[in-house]
């Protein structure tokens, strides 16, 4: 069986797609930790504007 031999071109692209392959791996990864803190991110401010409410509500009742 015969080996083929890459020019160097063909070596070139070879490695830069397996770089490009490694990256829109590394930002698919990203892109679903960034997804993720925008989920928890909205949780937390729910449950601030309801502590905020209820602050709020406690400080209008003692001023009347």
């Amino acid at each position: 069986m015969e080996q083929k031999t890459f020019t160097l071109e063909e070596k070139v692209i070879l490695q830069l797609q397996a770089k490009i392959g490694q990256l829109e791996g590394d930002l698919a990864f990203s892109r679903a930790e960034l997804q993720e803190f925008h989920q928890k991110n909205a949780a937390l401010s729910q449950e601030v504007a309801k502590y905020q409410g209820r602050t709020n509500f406690k400080e209008n009742k003692e001023q009347v």
